[in-house]
């Protein structure tokens, strides 16, 4: 039809301004190569390790402009009782402090990506221990949790942080009726 056109450049148009935007910075973080193993992508390394029971990708605009997204891996604690740690093991009592609290442990990374650096920069590194009332963030200061994932192994790094994060709930004074015994 010679006077149909404007679905054709609606069409055009749209696939002009989505080619615009560039990469989607979920896309870009899931293609991160982390040091190590810089065989694997993010994806590839955080998608297989048998320690997580889930693994969620998000992205939201940055303060001054910038793409960030967000990768986060939520700790399956039942496959980590047993698991010796810097010098303890995590039990399952460990595990029960933790269930009691309703805790979610989780390894999260953050990355901004922008013109000057379109492969993205690290802006956070942490395990997030949160609940329904509560989080507490642990930034970390080197790459050994990384470096485990990476291995899909939970070794000394790993264990440690979870038998700190049972150790903080026993600590933390209760929040909600019912908690810690009450």
């Amino acid at each position: 039809m010679p006077g149909s056109r404007f679905p054709f450049l609606a069409v055009l148009a749209l696939c002009l301004a989505l080619a615009a935007c560039g990469p989607d910075p979920v896309d870009r973080l899931k293609a991160v190569r982390v040091v190590p193993d810089p065989s694997r992508t993010l994806e590839q390394v955080l998608g297989s390790y048998p320690h997580f029971s889930r693994v969620g990708w998000s992205t939201y605009p940055g303060r001054n402009g910038e793409s960030m997204a967000r990768v986060t891996g939520i700790f399956n604690l039942d496959s980590l009782v047993g698991k010796a740690g810097g010098g303890r093991i995590f039990s399952g009592r460990d595990r029960a402090v933790l269930d009691k609290a309703k805790i979610n442990l989780c390894y999260v990374l953050e990355y901004a990506f922008t013109k000057d650096a379109p492969q993205g920069v690290r802006t956070r590194m942490e395990l997030l221990l949160t609940s329904m009332d509560w989080d507490r963030s642990a930034p970390l200061q080197n790459e050994d949790i990384l470096a485990e994932i990476a291995r899909g192994v939970a070794g000394e790094a790993t264990i440690k942080a979870v038998i700190d994060a049972a150790d903080y709930c026993r600590s933390r004074p209760a929040s909600a009726p019912g908690r810690h015994g009450q």
